[in-house]
């Protein structure tokens, strides 16, 4: 494309005057040959992308809406002539020739004015209207137009005409004639025209290397007449049932009967014709301008169209037809079933089917599975079908010992109404009944939560060059499920492999061997997201999908390319920025944001996932990694957000340039969604927050004169819920799905941006803040921390994840709100705690000192209890920048390494204990075994 922008062209003359368009000016300039002064000058920009160029007295110039023509006399209008809405934007640069101008459009036409009158000769189609065309010459005849997708050619209507009159002169009543002139009507999509020729012919006259296309031919104008209008040319259907013979072409009939119908508000007809469309082969594609979408997908989609067109009493025949179809489904083979949900999963006639398909996986103890079915249940709208999928989560859980995530689902269910039935002859009270004494029984903590050290043993170590570390440790924290907080999982590029760890005991219990081609170049680049207890991991140019429970691959797909463009560390990714306004924080965390999204994963969930490819987006199925759809022309420039029902296409600058149906790939009208969107700070599985300043204008339902605070989904005008804070109001956001609000009184509050739940903390005075500028608010599990900053010209940043402080540090309660305790920090920086593993409060920060002859980076620890804000340790030394850190629970002990030293913080009591121990003499081996037995 031509990026809407002013393109300079290079000076042209014609006769004694010379047109140019300065490369630093966007305007059309006219000088005169002999004397290089001014003849006029015309503002270009307004209406015009570039200038096409000089026939005779006329300057062509090609606009987003048009071309017009100039006077190269005097630099006024001529003639202007605009393009149809739908033959889309210029997306190259023209030619002339034969005082005919030939303009490409991104509809894949090429449209022909003449000079002199503007007046419009021809428009010639692409036979796929999905890819834009480029620049354009002619050759030989023929139009070559090169792209970012290649090269497309198409021969000249005048190179056409030529054929057709030698064919003529031959013999006047030769077929290829008709076949020819056909064909030519059908370039300029005449297709009525076209068809009254190819009825004309015979096709058996017709030389045998032409009779293949003629059927296409036939078929394709049958075929376009009826879509134009589906209203009328009812005649015409019973002659294309008559002409299709292949099963592309059978396929290709039912979905026009099928859009047909639907259009025409034939219920039955439309059903009848989706149900036996059903039974289609699974690789069939269909393709609908840019979007190609897989069989299943495609039903799916008009299914859901049908369905809402419908009336009750049609809803209620639609139910009844698919209950039937679901109880043959149930005894047919898990590929039948799996199908059947993809195209009718969204009825409630379907559920019979998807509860066999959790029961199967549950009794093969396939975790994945069962997970993803369960959740695909969770995620109706019905309260007994969401009760029901959790008390499956707790049974799923407590089969596979997970006892702590047993109880987190167990809480959710806690919340609904007792007296839902999860089972036949159970309800949710029951339910609870029955499990919860076996989870209090059973719940175990992974990492013990009572390692509170009062004395701390600092222990350094030689060179850590050669220590094994992990290079890259994946961000789970934005799960709630306690699964992930007893681990860690890392990508160690070197070995090319994955790493599940356990901080309890620094136990590694599981390494698995990731896949990449020999051609792949960003060995240190991985990006990864969490769906429930799996993991989809871009490693490289190569997308994994783990069942972290079962320990295995389920699949892994081939990237066309890598995202190698950018890179940011993890310190730099993980340091949240410090609080704002309104417009501050929409810049930072708006979904669409580059730096959020830096490799090849655009959206994941349970459902799908979607990646970017060369020039496209792929729509997966996440349980098997099968495609559903893609959708072409996607610049790289272009971001993708995605909820459970839509994907959203929207440009750097928070434009929403399209929307498409998570089931289909249909393209959505945007309508108001893209105002919605424009301020979004968060994106969860449904919906989005977005935040509102007292400036802006008001959507329906916000308040005006302060800032709002409001839950969203795209395709609703309600909203979820609202929240209001005072003018002059800084927020921030941390540990993913909280945001912070300090408001100028000094009032603190947390929201959790998944619920809308407000949690206020204990009002600092303002007073206490000073002349501080800069606040920082962050958390672990139980205690959050908040930073007063005024910024330092002599601080030195670390190189692991971190805030500073220089001012006051605030503690506090987490469930409570209540403050702790506050202290006055100068120049340091509160080390963040990713995996929330670090027993007490770590404060580093780095200076140089002059030793001589040369500078010595000096390192300075401060260790402070979590509770009391007491003291644990202060030390410094000559040493060099953090690289790592490491929490070993087992030896109850912290490990820094840096680059020449590796630092040891031991609990002391532990030590001691342990000294003790190793001091006490051992009995003889005799005793021992005595003991034993």
């Amino acid at each position: 494309t031509l990026n809407h922008r002013w393109c300079p062209s290079a000076p042209i003359i014609s006769g004694n005057k010379v047109v140019y368009t300065p490369q630093d000016d966007e305007t059309l300039v006219c000088l005169d040959l002999i004397t290089g002064s001014p003849c006029w000058t015309r503002r270009a920009k307004e209406s015009s992308l570039y200038l096409a160029g000089v026939v005779d007295d006329l300057i062509l110039l090609v606009g987003l809406n048009g071309v017009h023509a100039v006077s190269l006399t005097n630099g006024k209008t001529v003639w202007n002539k605009s393009f149809d809405s739908a033959a889309g934007l210029p997306s190259g640069q023209a030619v002339i020739a034969d005082q005919r101008l030939h303009v490409p459009l991104q509809s894949g036409q090429i449209w022909t004015f003449d000079v002199k009158s503007g007046i419009i000769l021809n428009k010639l189609f692409s036979s796929d209207s999905s890819q834009p065309l480029g620049n354009l010459i002619i050759y030989q005849g023929q139009f070559l137009s090169l792209n970012a997708m290649g090269l497309t050619s198409y021969e000249q209507k005048q190179t056409f005409e030529a054929e057709i009159e030698q064919l003529k002169l031959q013999d006047a009543r030769n077929p290829l004639v008709l076949f020819k002139e056909s064909e030519l009507l059908m370039m300029s999509h005449s297709y009525p025209q076209a068809l009254k020729k190819l009825e004309q012919i015979d096709s058996a006259q017709l030389p045998v290397s032409n009779r293949p296309q003629y059927q296409a031919m036939l078929i394709d104008c049958l075929t376009s007449i009826i879509r134009s209008d589906f209203q009328q040319h009812d005649e015409l259907v019973p002659r294309l049932k008559q002409q299709v013979a292949s099963e592309t072409e059978r396929i290709e009939l039912q979905r026009l009967l099928v859009e047909r119908a639907v259009a025409r508000k034939e219920f039955s007809m439309a059903l009848e014709t989706l149900l036996k469309l059903a039974a289609a082969p699974v690789e069939t594609f269909i393709k609908t301008g840019a979007t190609e979408t897989q069989i299943d997908c495609w039903i799916a989609g008009q299914a859901g169209d049908l369905w809402q067109q419908a009336t009750p009493a049609q809803q209620e025949q639609y139910s009844q037809q698919i209950s039937a179809r679901a109880r043959l489904t149930l005894a047919a083979d898990t590929e039948t079933r799996e199908r059947f949900l993809q195209q009718f999963g969204f009825l409630d006639a379907s559920i019979p089917v998807l509860r066999l398909q959790i029961n199967t996986a549950m009794q093969s103890g396939q975790f994945f599975e069962a997970e993803l079915w369960l959740t695909k249940l969770m995620k109706r709208k019905s309260p007994e079908l969401t009760a029901e999928a959790l008390a499956g989560m707790v049974q799923l859980c407590i089969k596979f010992n997970l006892a702590e995530d047993a109880a987190y689902y167990m809480d959710q269910l806690s919340e609904l109404d007792p007296d839902l039935k999860v089972a036949e002859n159970q309800t949710a009270a029951q339910f609870q009944e029955q499990y919860l004494q076996k989870l209090t029984t059973d719940k175990q903590q992974t990492i013990p939560g009572n390692w509170r050290p009062r004395n701390l043993k600092l222990i350094v170590g030689g060179s850590s060059r050669n220590y094994s570390s992990r290079e890259n440790t994946l961000d789970t924290s934005g799960s709630s499920l306690p699964f992930y907080r007893s681990l860690i999982l890392a990508v160690e590029p070197k070995e090319n492999r994955m790493t599940m760890e356990q901080p309890a005991g620094n136990q590694q219990m599981w390494s698995t061997p990731l896949r990449s081609t020999i051609q792949s170049r960003s060995s240190s680049f991985n990006e990864s997201d969490v769906v429930g207890h799996n993991l989809i991991l871009q490693h490289r140019d190569m997308l994994h999908f783990f069942d972290l429970v079962d320990r295995k691959l389920i699949w892994s797909q081939k990237l066309e390319k890598e995202q190698a463009n950018r890179y940011y560390s993890s310190s730099y990714r993980l340091t949240p920025a410090q609080l704002g306004n309104e417009a501050t924080l929409v810049h930072r965390h708006h979904p669409s944001i580059a730096v959020r999204r830096i490799g090849m994963i655009a959206a994941a969930n349970a459902d799908y996932t979607c990646y970017y490819s060369r020039r496209q987006i792929i729509l997966i199925d996440t349980r098997t990694g099968k495609v559903r759809w893609t959708h072409e022309n996607v610049d790289k420039e272009t971001r993708v957000l995605g909820d459970d029902r839509m994907i959203y296409l929207v440009t750097r600058d928070r434009t929403t340039k399209k929307i498409l149906r998570v089931s289909d790939g249909r393209l959505v009208e945007i309508g108001e969604t893209g105002q919605y969107l424009e301020n979004a700070i968060y994106q969860g599985e449904s919906a989005f927050v977005a935040i509102s300043s007292p400036e802006d204008a008001k959507l329906p339902g916000l308040t005006a004169g302060v800032s709002s605070l409001f839950s969203f989904h795209p395709q609703s005008k309600e909203l979820n819920w609202k929240l209001d804070f005072p003018r002059d109001s800084q927020f921030g956001l941390f540990s993913h799905h909280y945001l912070s609000a300090l408001s100028p009184k000094g009032e603190l509050s947390i929201v959790d941006l998944r619920t809308g739940k407000r949690s206020e903390l204990e009002n600092i005075p303002r007073a206490e803040l000073k002349d501080r500028q800069n606040f920082y608010l962050v958390a672990d599990h139980e205690h959050i921390y908040f930073a007063a900053h005024l910024p330092s010209p002599n601080s030195i940043s670390v190189n692991i994840p971190s805030v500073p402080v220089n001012g006051m540090l605030y503690t506090f309660n987490r469930q409570t709100g209540k403050r702790l305790w506050s202290q006055e920090i100068d120049k340091q920086h509160l080390v963040l705690d990713q995996q929330n593993l670090l027993p007490f409060v770590l404060l580093v920060s780095r200076d140089y000192k002059r030793m001589g002859n040369r500078s010595t980076s000096i390192i300075h620890l401060q260790a402070v209890d979590k509770q009391s804000g007491d003291s644990l340790l202060s030390w410094q030394a000559p040493i060099d920048n953090i690289k790592d850190l490491n929490v070993d629970y087992a030896e109850k002990m912290v490990e820094i390494l840096t680059y020449n030293a590796r630092i040891r913080l031991y609990d002391a009591d532990e030590l001691a204990i342990r000294d003790q121990q190793q001091a006490a003499p051992q009995p003889p081996p005799e005793q021992q075994a005595t003991e034993k037995n």
